[in-house]
């Protein structure tokens, strides 16, 4: 008896309320080069060395999402990539400890 009484009057409820929410989304622009000039860029220019290094799977493995930083300079960048186009999705610094 307990257990319907949970289920009639709570989780129904509760999933009936997890249907109505809707997810926003927004886009937005990311700079994008070759990605042989963005890895040097990274390297060279920004003094960032590669944290981490994953495969993307949204796309599928087509793209990997690579995370730079700098503890010389503070600097952090997030790229995602393949092998001919890479993309600043992200950057920032003096947050990482």
């Amino acid at each position: 008896m307990k257990k319907i009484f949970l289920l009639i009057f709570v989780l129904i409820p509760l999933l009936a309320t997890a249907k109505e929410k809707k997810v926003d989304s927004y886009s937005k622009q990311v700079q994008c080069f070759p990605t042989e000039t963005l890895l040097y860029a990274m390297e060279n220019q920004f003094k960032e060395s590669v944290v981490f290094f994953y495969t993307n799977k949204i796309t599928q493995g087509k793209t990997q999402i690579v995370m730079f930083s700098s503890r010389e300079t503070g600097t952090w960048t997030l790229i995602e990539m393949n092998k001919s186009l890479g993309c600043v999705l992200a950057a920032g610094q003096n947050t990482l400890s």
